[in-house]
């Protein structure tokens, strides 16, 4: 496997691939509070049946990094693209959003997703920033898991992000001893 910067012919694969997502658990929060104090609580939950999330289409952000050159990154294996990472940069914040990380459903748990945070972290050290941030969809519990596990904590949510209205929780971590 390598990861690299895709050809045209890369990115259109991006569009073809399976980034349905399968889960038994989706985040709930519990809000309390008065006065000057609240408490927010996420609790993972587990679904009297499996969910079935299609991964929303990327759209054009991906040809407006693959036209400017910078903030996509493919990972090939076996001559093909298996997975993706797109990530915008904010300077002032010296941080990363992956704003797309993309793993065909049929290669996960293969070290893909790992391999493009590595590259992304690697990136982002370059360009001086001390951080990346994720947005996830509350109701994608594998997505939290693996972020979880790659040394991602919680840094915030918005009760009402997506289109469909649901639940975004932020996971971020820093570039920094990257393991």
């Amino acid at each position: 496997m390598y990861v690299r910067f895709p050809t045209l012919h890369d990115l259109n694969a991006c569009f073809q691939l399976d980034g349905l997502v399968e889960t038994t658990h989706v985040w709930q929060v519990q809000r309390t509070g008065q006065g000057d104090r609240f408490r927010v609580t996420f609790q993972r939950v587990r679904l009297p049946r499996p969910l079935r999330l299609p991964y929303p289409a990327p759209g054009d952000a991906l040809r407006q990094c693959y036209e400017v050159r910078e903030g996509i990154w493919v990972a090939i294996v076996q001559g093909q693209v298996r997975g993706f990472v797109q990530v915008t940069w904010d300077t002032e914040e010296s941080l990363g959003w992956v704003r797309h990380l993309v793993v065909d459903r049929a290669w996960r748990g293969q070290g893909i997703g790992t391999a493009l945070l590595r590259r992304v972290a690697q990136v982002a050290r370059d360009r001086d920033a001390d951080r990346l941030v994720v947005c996830v969809n509350a109701k994608n519990d594998p997505a939290i898991q693996f972020l979880l596990r790659q040394g991602f904590s919680f840094v915030g949510y918005n009760e009402v992000f997506f289109n469909e209205g649901d639940m975004a929780i932020y996971l971020g971590r820093s570039v920094y001893r990257w393991g």
